[in-house]
């Protein structure tokens, strides 16, 4: 599907589409902060919140994610030294491969940078009295780590 017009983009009450479709739509077609910093947006609504916001890629995770409590046993500094390296080297791999990730080296999906996309339009608006955008988000199978994630990603939207 062709993204949206500028003029079509002016005129449009909804969007609806994949995150990457959406990010795209709203950054590189004229008109798109605008959309986001006007009132034409009155909410977001993540269908599926838990496969919108996924946990990192299982080649990102490592046992470094675990927090090593030692449990009153003595501590290995070469295998912790091998695992800091291992990880190093995975997101320095990612990061040619184009994953993007904020300061604590967290991966960024496409909804979280729609979300900041909308948070940081939304206080730039022209209009003085622009009402924030509601959030919704559903889903029949979201753990509380899904949960976690978006609560994480609404704060660090808000606060950006």
């Amino acid at each position: 599907v062709e993204p949206p017009s500028s003029s079509e983009l002016g005129l449009a009450t909804i969007l609806i589409g994949t995150p990457p479709e959406l990010y795209d739509t709203l950054t590189l077609v004229e008109g798109g902060y605008g959309f986001l910093a006007g009132d034409t947006l009155s909410a977001v609504i993540l269908d599926e919140v838990d496969v919108l916001l996924p946990p990192a890629p299982k080649h990102l995770r490592t046992a470094l994610d675990s927090v090593n409590k030692d449990n009153g046993r003595a501590r290995n500094v070469a295998q912790d030294e091998r695992k800091k390296r291992e990880q190093k080297r995975k997101l320095l791999a990612a990061k040619r491969r184009g994953v993007k990730m904020d300061d604590d080296k967290r991966i960024i999906s496409d909804t979280e940078r729609i979300l900041g996309l909308v948070a940081s339009n939304r206080m730039m608006g022209e209009e003085e009295e622009t009402s924030p955008a509601q959030v919704l988000a559903g889903s029949a199978t979201a753990s509380r780590k899904a949960l976690d994630r978006l609560n994480r990603a609404l704060r660090s939207s808000a606060n950006s």
